[in-house]
């Protein structure tokens, strides 16, 4: 479990063990004009646990034709007769283009132990039924006790900062992997917390297989200021570690707003895994220290 009051990773590695990643597709791979769903998943068998990312893949116009679903989440089960094996369901949403309208997705697969099988899958208002399943990959991974990214974001509300208790936070993206089950939600809006509230927001990405290709994208903004400036950031995984290796009596705040509407980051790179901390509600943010 990982505890987010001081931001240490404690996570119980032994749940893990046998964990493996697939890489496949879902659809009538070869037919023209048929949509396919691209699916890369991370499985955890002593959880019953699938999560990862899908891509729905058609030939018609854009942006329908090319279509992204993050921190897809499911289960897996064990049937212990016939054919069918085991059996996969998925869920998720997206958007589409610039707009901010959620669309579901489910999916679920029946499946001999290598994959093989058929399934259906249902994208907005439109469902495909009774397909082959085809794996391109599944191999084993190793679930190390760095292997969670996460990411904190918190208001310092300074006396003097801009709009300290009135900011938001939007996480817009993340890469190479899916969220935890307790982390707060993607391509939300949410409030940030004060040191009052003795609360943070808190995201905890899963890779799909180094830690290192993953990242999340991020805005801070106040919706009932116009004049606030919206800041948009890109937090690498690959930078944490190289920030959060120098000496902490060394290590830099990396600066994305300065003056009154102050908002830097620190990174942390603790035996129990990658943290960054966005801190925003500072007034004249500084290179150390804050």
């Amino acid at each position: 479990m990982e505890n987010s009051t001081n931001g240490t990773l404690t996570a119980d590695k032994t749940s893990l063990i046998g964990a493996y990643n697939v890489i496949g597709t879902l659809g009538n791979v070869g037919m023209p004009g048929a949509p396919i769903m691209h699916f890369n998943l991370v499985v955890v068998p002593s959880k019953n646990t699938v999560s990862g990312s899908v891509k729905i893949i058609q030939a018609i116009a854009p942006p329908n034709g090319h279509i992204v679903i993050q921190n897809v989440k499911g289960q897996i089960h064990a049937t212990g007769y016939g054919d069918v094996a085991q059996i996969v369901s998925l869920e998720g949403e997206y958007t589409i283009g610039a707009s901010d309208v959620l669309y579901s997705f489910q999916a679920s697969m029946n499946l001999k132990m290598n994959w093989d099988g058929s399934g259906s899958f249902t994208y907005g208002e439109q469902t495909i039924e009774d397909v082959p399943v085809h794996v391109e990959k599944k191999e084993q991974i190793a679930m190390k006790a760095n292997s969670v990214f996460q990411l904190t974001v918190v208001s310092q509300n300074d006396n003097g900062a801009a709009d300290g208790s009135k900011l938001f936070c939007k996480v817009t993206k993340i890469t190479n992997g899916s969220l935890r089950s307790n982390s707060a939600p993607l391509n939300k809006e949410v409030a940030l917390s004060i040191p009052q509230e003795k609360k943070t927001l808190n995201w905890f990405l899963i890779p799909s297989e180094n830690i290192l290709d993953t990242s999340f994208e991020l805005q801070i903004y106040c919706p009932t200021d116009t004049n606030y400036p919206t800041t948009n950031i890109i937090v690498k995984a690959s930078d944490v570690e190289k920030w959060g290796e120098a000496p902490k009596d060394k290590r830099q705040n990396q600066i994305y707003q300065k003056g009154d509407y102050g908002i830097f980051g620190y990174a942390q790179d603790e035996t129990g895994g990658l943290i960054y901390t966005v801190t925003a509600g500072v007034l004249n943010p500084r290179l150390y220290g804050n």
